[in-house]
């Protein structure tokens, strides 16, 4: 009948395939300018998130500081936040720039 030569057929496949030795399979690492490029992606990926959430917190900050009070209070507040974001955006970069040599240090080309 059909299911046993199904059966048969299956069951000498299986014998077959424990009789004959697989090759042993051993990972083979990618190259390294696609490693390299893989973590200069992450780096940058990282960075553009930071950034933007710098920047949705300082637009947040920004409409906060219409309240501070007179226009005097208000001038100085922007200008604090102003001065605040740019030391944040020098942090970012300069991680940016670690990462980056940690990168090419790691997948040397």
């Amino acid at each position: 009948s059909q299911v046993n030569s199904n059966h048969l057929r299956r069951s000498a496949w299986i014998c077959k395939s424990a009789a004959t030795e697989s090759p042993t399979l051993i990972p083979t690492p990618k190259p390294t300018n696609i490693r390299l490029g893989r973590c200069i992606k992450r780096v940058s990926d990282r960075r553009n998130k930071q950034k933007a959430k710098v920047e949705r917190l300082h637009k947040v900050a920004m409409k906060a500081c219409k309240d501070a009070g007179n226009r005097a209070a208000v001038i100085l507040c922007r200008a604090k936040q102003r001065n605040r974001l740019r030391r944040q955006y020098d942090i970012i970069g300069k991680q940016m720039r670690s990462g980056l040599r940690q990168c090419k240090r790691n997948f040397p080309a």
